[in-house]
């Protein structure tokens, strides 16, 4: 395979959330790498990026397929039409290596065909297990059970993903892993300047994403009671999910809390939303990494976490945000108050320099030259998947 010639295809069929975001930076970053020739996309047709990337002139292939979740006898009926259709397309794009950005209801049994056709493929492994509260667990676990032992090569997202793969499915795994830090695939739409509170002495806080058990809203609700009367803060918090009603019963008593946003939110109220806050709130009990916490990395955003999974890791161990001392509501009670105390003081805009300081593309682009080099060696054997 000579150098520049490479063609990448880019999958994921997904209906929604972190994977269509993940799937459009990667290729931002692919484009960067020198040995790579184009990149393709195949993606649901419900992907909001689509147009994006026709505009940019890459080429996509789009399917419609029923919801997973709304719909999976209609998901699961669809596969003989998903693998004829699937094939199509690689015939179609020619890839010499799939990356799959994300796992997805039906990335298998869709991989057997790369398999069957000796196409290696790259498997992004977003979480080494499941989280608390989310859906189809099982079927999670036994379908990336399948993806980690066909893939020719693994990325890993971060280092405490990396290490917990290798915990929990060592047997699976005979091929390499290349950890490459979720924010530095973002690093190409990075803002260039810090950010500045837009009220000064009053800090605007976010709480963003699917609401889901894992994300600690209870310990939230008890740490802002902590807080008393004090009126230089605010919360919102938006997105969808299991745990909606809970939330109104948490929060709605405050009025210092925003619930207006507790839908599905489109790409531009994402951003516009991070836009329009100060800090972004992580309350996880438990987490690998947050793409929430990337989007606001990419802003200057600084953020607060809990000390769980690769979180401290994403903030660079707290230059670019504040820890919880600890996994309860007295922690995140004190990593707010220290928020608002430093930028009261003036050292917000610190904190979001330190944040644009994360986002580096050419760790990522060093680390996909790797993964590249290794399922596609110039002059030697594909790496074919198991």
């Amino acid at each position: 395979m000579s150098s520049g010639k490479d063609r990448v295809l880019i999958w994921y069929q997904g209906r929604g959330g972190a994977g269509q975001r993940f799937a459009f930076r990667l290729g931002n970053i692919l484009h960067g790498v020198g040995r790579v020739g184009s990149v393709s996309y195949l993606l649901n047709e419900a992907d909001s990026y689509i147009d994006l990337i026709r505009e940019s002139g890459d080429e996509v292939v789009s399917h419609v397929s029923p919801s997973g979740r709304d719909r999976p006898l209609a998901l699961l009926a669809s596969i003989p039409a998903r693998l004829r259709r699937f094939s199509e397309a690689l015939d179609r794009l020619k890839p010499d290596v799939v990356v799959c950005a994300m796992n997805f209801a039906l990335a298998w049994p869709l991989v057997e065909i790369l398999r069957w056709r000796g196409i290696p493929n790259v498997y992004v492994c977003h979480d080494p297990e499941p989280h608390v509260g989310d859906y189809g667990v099982l079927w999670q676990r036994v379908s990336q059970k399948i993806m980690l032992k066909r893939a020719s090569a693994i990325v890993a997202l971060s280092g405490y993903g990396r290490d917990e793969l290798l915990k929990t499915a060592p047997a699976a795994i005979a091929v390499p892993i290349v950890m490459i830090p979720l924010q530095d695939h973002m690093s190409a739409l990075r803002r260039r300047e810090p950010r500045r509170l837009a009220a000064a002495g009053r800090v605007r806080f976010l709480c963003l994403g699917r609401l889901i058990a894992y994300k600690g809203f209870d310990l939230l609700a008890e740490a802002i009671a902590r807080l008393g009367e004090r009126t230089d803060w605010s919360l919102t918090i938006a997105g969808d999910g299991p745990l909606k009603d809970e939330v109104v019963r948490l929060f709605a008593h405050d009025p210092r809390v925003d619930l207006t946003r507790l839908h599905l939110l489109s790409e531009g109220e994402i951003d516009d939303l991070v836009s329009t806050h100060d800090v972004i709130i992580h309350a996880y009990k438990e987490a690998t990494q947050s793409g929430t916490l990337t989007e606001a990395l990419l802003e200057g955003m600084p953020s607060i976490v809990t000390p769980v999974g690769a979180l401290p890791e994403q903030i660079g161990n707290g230059s670019a945000g504040w820890i919880s001392p600890e996994v309860s509501a007295e922690g995140v009670a004190a990593a707010i108050v220290a928020a608002i105390t430093d930028a009261q003081a003036g050292r917000y805009e610190d904190r979001s320099l330190a944040a644009l300081a994360l986002c580096d593309g050419e760790t990522a682009r060093a680390g996909w030259r790797d993964v590249l080099d290794a399922v596609l060696p110039a002059g030697g054997s594909v790496r074919r998947p198991g």
